[in-house]
């Protein structure tokens, strides 16, 4: 996990909650650094679900991707979808304040943008499911990401592997490369 530097003091992301956390000057560590080429980045819906239900080997990666995103070092996109995604099983069991807690941390998450879908995104799915047999959420995902101009994007399902159309990064392959799976 990266370490967050907030002036001389070191802070830990913790993998419970994408909130925002006042003065955070630097993240640092292996995830940062593998994402540091990058500038914009579109997201899966997976990346949230792992952060948010604290994946024991993915929230680690997760929780400094999204303290990199926090802190403007990367600027992040993902589709509207992901609000159907995140929110459907909380729902399905009633868990009315997470529903709403989600709802407004994914409206309000410093530089994330939650994109609505229109005519380009929706064609560009519709190639991209038929080109690379991929199903509507993952195919409306990548087409967010590469209508919006992101230079890649993260995810982990195998069948992104193919697409070419955008880089595509796997939480599975930064955790293989990185040390200690990750973790700083």
């Amino acid at each position: 996990m990266a370490a967050v530097k907030r002036g001389s003091a070191v802070t830990r992301q913790r993998g419970n909650a994408i909130k925002a956390r006042e003065s955070v000057l630097e993240v640092t560590g292996p995830v940062a650094q593998f994402f540091s080429r990058y500038r914009r980045v579109g997201l899966d819906t997976i990346c949230f679900i792992y952060h948010l239900s604290r994946h024991p080997l993915y929230a680690p990666i997760t929780g400094d991707l999204f303290a990199m995103i926090e802190t403007g070092r990367l600027q992040a996109v993902t589709s509207s979808l992901a609000l159907i995604e995140i929110l459907a099983r909380p729902k399905e069991l009633g868990h009315q304040a997470a529903v709403e807690s989600y709802q407004v941390l994914l409206a309000t998450f410093p530089n994330l943008e939650l994109r609505r879908s229109d005519i380009a995104i929706t064609e560009q799915a519709a190639d991209l499911s038929v080109r690379y047999r991929l199903t509507p959420p993952e195919a409306i995902q990548l087409a967010t990401a590469i209508v919006d101009g992101a230079e890649v994007f993260v995810g982990n399902s195998e069948a992104l592997r193919g697409v070419r159309e955008i880089k595509v990064v796997l939480l599975e392959d930064v955790r293989a490369s990185t040390p200690s799976g990750g973790r700083a």
